[in-house]
């Protein structure tokens, strides 16, 4: 299965959550996912890749 989301290490040392499907930055409300410590990095990549649910129906 593809992964839709990646944590990528930058060369400044911090991280990054990139979409691989759009090839930008990803974003969890308005903030773009750069600038991360490794730790924040994984978790908005599990945070991001849990099906989001809406009205109660699960939309992938």
């Amino acid at each position: 299965m593809h992964k839709r989301y990646e944590a990528v290490l930058e060369p400044t040392g911090l991280w990054s959550v990139f979409d691989d499907e759009e090839g930008i930055p990803a974003m969890i409300g308005d903030r773009i996912l750069i600038g991360l410590s490794e730790e924040e990095a994984e978790e908005a990549v599990i945070v991001l890749s849990q099906p989001q649910k809406t009205a109660g129906r699960s939309v992938a």
